[in-house]
C-alpha cells in the first residue's frame, strides 16, 4: 500500500509518542484513505491495572485506529476507540450505536489545531484523553456538567435555556412554545430562535393550521415527572447522543423520566394533524430536559436540555421511525452574550448614550458599540438614506425602498441586537429636541451620560456648548478627506466645552502644519445629484471605518472604565500605507471664563494650554508686570473669544512693577507666521498682561486696547492676569 509523504510523517510523529506502540497502518477502506492502529498506554493506577481495566473499562492499553482522510492535511484524521469502549464517559463525540467510539480530544476544531499547532499536538491530546478516562478525570464537577456534543451547524436554535427553566411547568409536564423558523424543504437546513409560550388550551387543529401558515415551528419542552417519594434523582450518566428518531428518543424520554409529557406531546399534535385538510411538511421540535447532579458549564441551571428536530408529514404526525436530528442549543443575541463575545464583562454597567448623526461614521460607531452590548438609547438625525450614502453608510441600497430616518434605520438595526430594548429616535434638528420628561428623551439631562456627535456641524457644536444638556459631549469627525480622525471630550461638568476642544484641535493640527487642509475640504465637495445641496466629500468607506474603529475601541473604553475626570482631545494620523493609523492623545483641564463689563454680551475662555502658560509666565516674574500676545479663534454666532495659545513676548519687552511694555523686535514676523500656519482658521486676537495687585482694567489698558484696535481693524482683546483671575478689555469693530 503507498501512503503519501504527509502522513508518512504523521505516522514517524505517532511513533516517536513514548506511550505509543504497535504502529502501523491498516488495508484502506476506501480509495487514498489510510487508517493507521496504534496501541496507547492509557498509565492506569497500578490497582486497575492488576485488574485488567478501570470501573469503567478503560484498559492500561487502548488500541486506537487514526483515519487519515485521502485529502490530508486539508481534512483533519479522526481517532476512533473499539466499538465496545464505554460510551457513557464525558467527551465523546456523537456517533450511530455499534459503531467504534470517537472521543473528544479537542474543545475546537481538529483542522486548526493540526495546521496551527501540527498532527504532534492531536497525539498528545488522545494520550492525555484516554489517562484522563483512566483516572476518571474527564469532567470536573466544580467547573460544572459536560453537556452532550451536537456535531454540525446545519440545524441551529437560540434560545435562553435559564429563562425557558423560569417557566418549566410542574413536574412531568409539557411546555409548548411557538418560535419563529426558516428552513429548506428538504430539510438539510434550518433555524429558529426565541421560542414564546404557546397560549393555546387545548392544542387543537386550528391552532397548528394557524402556526403552518404563519411559518412558526413548535417546540415541545418534556420536563422530567418525579419518582414515587415525589423527588426526582439527577440523571448523572453521560452518554453520546446516538438518537436517529422519535421511537429511539422515547426510551431516552423514559430514562430522563420524560416519557409522559413526551407519548403527551405526540398525542397532542397527532390529533391536532389529522383534522387538517391538506398535506405538507413541517418542522418541529422537542426537547428533553435532563436534571443533572450539577450545573452546566458556564450556566446555573442544573437541566440539560438535548434538543431534536423531526420533519413530520401532516396529516400523518409524529411516527415512530421519523427521522429526529440532534439540533445545538446556541445562546441567543443578547447584552450578555454580545459583551462576552467581545471580551467585556457583564458586571460593567456602561454608560447611557446618545448617537447623534446617523451618516457614514456615526452609523459605524453606532454599530460597533451595539455589537459590543452598549447599545445607544437615543438616535438623532433628521436626513434620510440617499444613493451616494451607499458608498460609505451601514445601510445598502434596498434601505432607500422602505420609509423612515437614518436615525430611524439605524434604529432598526440596533434593535434586532436587543429587541427588548429598542433605541428612541428624533427626527429633527438637534436644537428642537424636547427636554421634557414625558417625551422620553431627556438622556441628554443625565450628567453621568454621553452624547456622541458624528455631524461635524459647527452650528450643531455651538449649540451643544451652550445648551442645558448635561451630559458630556463626544465629538467624533474626520478632515483631509478622511486622512485625519479627531475626536473629543468634555471634561466633567462639560467644561472645557465641545467648542473649545476642537478650538485647541485645531491649534494642535496648526502645530503639525495640517490646519490648512481644512479649507481645501471645502474645496473638494463632489456633486451627487441636481442642486447646490447634492454634494458631499469624496473619500472611501474604509478610511472611514478605519478611524470610525477606533473611535467605537475609544467608547467601549469610557463604557468599561468610566469617564476620566478631564477634557479629552485625540488625532488619528492615517500613514502613506492607507492601513496604519497613529494616534495621539491629550488630556485637557478646565477653561477659564471671563465675563467682561461692557464688552457687549462677549464672553472669554480661556483654554487650559493657555491658561497654564499665562501663570507658568506669571510665576516667572513674581515681582514685575509681565506679557505676551494671545491668539485663537472667535464665534460670532455665539458671542464667544476662545484663547487657544500665547505667543511669548519679544525679547525687547519691559518688565517693570508699574507696567508690561510689549517690544516689537520680531513681533510682526512671529505673529505673521502664525497666521500663516493658521490659514484664517485661528488669528491674533490681542495681548495679556499681568497686574501684581488684585486690580482690573486701568485707564491706560484701556487706552492700550484702543489703540490695538486702530492698528488690528477688528476683534480685539486685552487680557489682564490677576492674583485672583483675569479681567479683560474687549473692543469690537462697529460700523
Amino acid at each position: 500500500m503507498t501512503i503519501n509523504v504527509l502522513i508518512q510523517d504523521a505516522i514517524e510523529i505517532l511513533k516517536r509518542h513514548p506511550k505509543v506502540s504497535n504502529v502501523h497502518a491498516l488495508p484502506a477502506t476506501s480509495v487514498g484513505d489510510v487508517v493507521v492502529c496504534a496501541d496507547i498506554d492509557t498509565n492506569l493506577a497500578s490497582t486497575w491495572k492488576a485488574q485488567g481495566s478501570t470501573p469503567s473499562g478503560v484498559r492500561p492499553v487502548e488500541t486506537v485506529e487514526i483515519l487519515f482522510p485521502s485529502n490530508y492535511p486539508q481534512s483533519a484524521p479522526v481517532a476512533t476507540l473499539r466499538a465496545d469502549f464505554d460510551a457513557s464517559l464525558p467527551h465523546i463525540n456523537p456517533h450511530k450505536t455499534g459503531e467504534r467510539v470517537p472521543p473528544c480530544i479537542y474543545q475546537g476544531y481538529l483542522l486548526d489545531a493540526l495546521h496551527s499547532d501540527g498532527f504532534g499536538r492531536l497525539v498528545v491530546q488522545l494520550v492525555d484523553w484516554l489517562e484522563k478516562a483512566g483516572e476518571g478525570m474527564l469532567i470536573n464537577p466544580a467547573q460544572g456538567w459536560e453537556p452532550a456534543r451536537r456535531m454540525g451547524g446545519e440545524h441551529i436554535i437560540d434560545f435562553d435555556i435559564e429563562e425557558i427553566e423560569k417557566n418549566r411547568p410542574r413536574p412531568g409536564g409539557l411546555q409548548l412554545l411557538r418560535m419563529p423558523q426558516v428552513w429548506w424543504n428538504k430539510g438539510t437546513r434550518s433555524y429558529a430562535r426565541d421560542p414564546k409560550p404557546h397560549t393555546a388550551n387545548p392544542f387543537t387543529g386550528r391552532h397548528l393550521r394557524e402556526l403552518i401558515e404563519s411559518g412558526e415551528g413548535t417546540l415541545a419542552m418534556c420536563w422530567p415527572a418525579t419518582d414515587l417519594d415525589g423527588l426526582r434523582e439527577p440523571y448523572a450518566r453521560f452518554q453520546p447522543d446516538t438518537v436517529t428518531n422519535f421511537a429511539e428518543m422515547v426510551e431516552r424520554a423514559e430514562a430522563y423520566g420524560c416519557k409522559g409529557a413526551i407519548d403527551r406531546f405526540k398525542r397532542v399534535l397527532n390529533e391536532a394533524a389529522e383534522h387538517l385538510p391538506f398535506s405538507c411538511v413541517y418542522p418541529i421540535y422537542i426537547g428533553l430536559a435532563v436534571k443533572r447532579p450539577y450545573h452546566l458549564i458556564g450556566m446555573t441551571t442544573n437541566y440539560e436540555i438535548l434538543l431534536y428536530r423531526l420533519q413530520i408529514s401532516i396529516p400523518q404526525g409524529i411516527l415512530s421511525e421519523s427521522q429526529a436530528v440532534a439540533v445545538p442549543i446556541l445562546s441567543p443575541v443578547s447584552t450578555s452574550l454580545l459583551r462576552r463575545t467581545s471580551g467585556i464583562s457583564n458586571d460593567v454597567t456602561g454608560l447611557r448614550s446618545t448617537v447623534l448623526g446617523c451618516g457614514s461614521l456615526g452609523s459605524k460607531v453606532a454599530l460597533h458599540i451595539t455589537r459590543a452590548g452598549f447599545a445607544p438609547e437615543l438616535l438623532i438625525d433628521r436626513g434620510y438614506f440617499s444613493s451616494h450614502n451607499s458608498a460609505r453608510h451601514t445601510l445598502t441600497p434596498n434601505d432607500m425602498f422602505f420609509p423612515g430616518s437614518k436615525s430611524e434605520k439605524i434604529a432598526e438595526l440596533v434593535k434586532e441586537f436587543n429587541p427588548a430594548k429598542a433605541p428612541r429616535t428624533f427626527n429633527g434638528p438637534i436644537q428642537a429636541l424636547p427636554l421634557d420628561s414625558r417625551s422620553g428623551l431627556d438622556i441628554v439631562l443625565d450628567p453621568e451620560a454621553i452624547v456622541v456627535n458624528t455631524t461635524a456641524s459647527n452650528p450643531v457644536r455651538q449649540f451643544l456648548s451652550g445648551s442645558a444638556f448635561r451630559s458630556r459631549t463626544v465629538e467624533a469627525c474626520l478632515a483631509e478627506l478622511g486622512n485625519v480622525g479627531i475626536m473629543t471630550l468634555e471634561g466633567p461638568g462639560r467644561n472645557p466645552s465641545t467648542s473649545d476642544l476642537m478650538a485647541l484641535t485645531y491649534e494642535k493640527l496648526r502645530e503639525l502644519g495640517r490646519l490648512h487642509a481644512f479649507k481645501q475640504d471645502a474645496s473638494n465637495t463632489l456633486q451627487v445629484g441636481v442642486g447646490c445641496n447634492s454634494v458631499t466629500l469624496p473619500m472611501p468607506d474604509t478610511r472611514i471605518s478605519l478611524i470610525a474603529a477606533s473611535v467605537g475601541q475609544a467608547l467601549l473604553g469610557m463604557h468599561t472604565a468610566g469617564l476620566p475626570d478631564c477634557g479629552k482631545i485625540s488625532l488619528g494620523i492615517i500613514d502613506g500605507d492607507g492601513m496604519s493609523v497613529q494616534w495621539s492623545h491629550s488630556s485637557i483641564g478646565a477653561t477659564q471664563i471671563i465675563n467682561p463689563d461692557q464688552a457687549d454680551g462677549w464672553n472669554i475662555r480661556i483654554l487650559a494650554p493657555a491658561h497654564l502658560k499665562i501663570i507658568e509666565d506669571v510665576q516667572r516674574f513674581p515681582t514685575v508686570e509681565t506679557g505676551g500676545i494671545i491668539v485663537g479663534r472667535v464665534s460670532p454666532a455665539g458671542r464667544e473669544i476662545l484663547i487657544t495659545d500665547v505667543l511669548p513676548a519679544p525679547r525687547d519687552s519691559v518688565r517693570s512693577p508699574a507696567q508690561f511694555v510689549l517690544g516689537t523686535d520680531g513681533r510682526d514676523s512671529m505673529v505673521n507666521a502664525f497666521a500663516e500656519s493658521a490659514g484664517g482658521i485661528l488669528v491674533c486676537l490681542g495681548t495679556w498682561h499681568s497686574h501684581l495687585e488684585d486690580v482690573g482694567p486701568s485707564q491706560m489698558d484701556r487706552e492700550t486696547a484702543d489703540a490695538l484696535l486702530m492698528q488690528m481693524q477688528r476683534l480685539t482683546v486685552l487680557l489682564i492676569h490677576r492674583p485672583n483671575g483675569y479681567s479683560a478689555v474687549v473692543r469690537t469693530v462697529t460700523a
